[in-house]
């Protein structure tokens, strides 16, 4: 202790005793007098002790409130009925609801998660996790239900229960409902990143492209989606809009509408020429086609151009024909100049171009095609083998697609 502390103390200490010595004076010196009479009652003493008593009564007054009060809170802990004692047991039913909830115990989490949101002021938490151990379980109908109660009890933590309801949505297959549900939450919290990822796996599972295109930009912004990918959905937007044009005229604006670095895209142009040509707008197809493979070439844009049903098919063969110089394996050219072969009349070198595709990789197009084609010509057996072909080409590629599915 140091000397100053020291000093304070002996002060203090002097100080008190010079006050009691004054007080016991002031006791001895002016006692001072009480008199009480009520009736037959009579009580007299001095000031200073009636004081004394009337201290001393205040202070048994409040240790015996602070002991009714230990006794009540004593009770709480107590009696199994009380306020208390309901949260206690509704906790204590929440941990091992979480807890066999985290440890995939679904069957045992559900009835002790129920059981906590029955005694909870905040059911919301044990609400949640129970609708998720039913939904678990398959027992879509009490998930729904758990959840219509969340709602009803929380409606200020409706984000929690909204976004499970679009994950059961999903699971039962509902996806327009989860589309409203998801879009709705969007428009609440547009910044929301788990809700944005959501609405775009719904949207692309629902492939519409259109609907998605607007979220691209923030879907980037936020580290959710490649420059690529980005690249590839807007490609997808696009073809999407253009299949959607209701006339020639729509079609036009639609494309003069798109960004050029859109328009340049193989699949985009491939689409809008295959649009023009719905259009009975063929030739016009065929003199853009024909620029752009000029351009560049690109296998997509010639198996569209031979495609394409124009007033002269014979033009349209030797202009694909030039192109084979440059490009004498690509399947997709020489399908191409196949079709338009046969569009022409050219039986023969339409059947040799089928037959150069074939030997390259079977197809079934390329089989089916030809066989059409020897059929026209008479040649029935040769036409039935290739269809029997093209069949086993479908069986195998069938086979190809379950596999796959299988292992997804």
């Amino acid at each position: 202790m140091s000397l100053g502390t020291r000093l304070r103390l002996l002060l203090s200490l002097l100080l008190l005793a010079v006050i009691g010595a004054g007080l016991s004076m002031l006791f001895y010196q002016q006692p001072g007098y009480v008199l009480i009479a009520f009736k037959g009652f009579r009580y007299e003493s001095s000031l200073w002790f009636f004081l004394a008593l009337l201290g001393g009564l205040w202070f048994a007054i409040g240790l015996l409130g602070l002991l009714v009060r230990s006794l009540l809170l004593a009770s709480g802990w107590l009696n199994p009925w009380s306020k208390r004692a309901r949260s206690r047991r509704s906790r204590r039913a929440e941990q091992r609801g979480l807890l066999a909830l985290a440890e995939g115990r679904f069957e045992r989490a559900l009835p002790y998660l129920k059981k906590a949101a029955t005694g909870s002021e905040q059911p919301l938490l044990a609400l949640l996790a129970a609708a998720h151990a039913a939904q678990q379980l398959g027992d879509d109908g009490q998930s729904a239900a758990l959840l219509a109660q969340a709602k009803q009890q929380c409606p200020a933590q409706s984000l929690a229960t909204a976004l499970m309801q679009a994950e059961l949505q999903l699971k039962q297959g509902e996806l327009p409902a989860a589309r409203e549900t998801l879009q709705s939450l969007h428009a609440q919290y547009p910044h929301h990143l788990h809700i944005l990822r959501k609405l775009q796996k719904l949207l692309e599972q629902q492939e519409d492209w259109l609907a998605l295109q607007p979220l691209l930009p923030k879907l980037q912004k936020h580290g959710l989606l490649s420059e690529q990918t980005r690249l590839e959905l807007e490609q997808r937007a696009a073809c999407q809009q253009l299949k959607q044009a209701a006339g020639a005229q729509a079609l036009e604006s639609l494309w003069r509408a798109l960004p050029k670095s859109l328009r340049g895209q193989s699949r985009v142009l491939a689409v809008y020429a295959e649009q023009l040509a719905r259009l009975d707008e063929a030739d016009q197809a065929e003199q853009l086609l024909h620029k752009a493979i000029k351009r560049q070439y690109d296998s997509r844009l010639a198996a569209c151009y031979g495609k394409l049903l124009t007033s002269d098919p014979e033009y349209q063969l030797k202009t694909a024909e030039s192109w084979l110089k440059n490009q004498p394996e690509d399947l997709e050219l020489l399908l191409a100049l196949a079709r338009l072969g046969r569009a022409s009349g050219q039986f023969d070198k339409a059947r040799r171009y089928y037959e150069a595709s074939l030997a390259r990789e079977p197809r079934r197009e390329s089989c089916t095609e030809l066989a059409q084609l020897l059929l026209e010509m008479g040649e029935s057996k040769r036409s039935a083998e290739l269809f029997m072909q093209a069949q086993g080409l479908l069986n195998i590629n069938n086979n190809s697609t379950r596999l796959r599915l299988n292992k997804h």
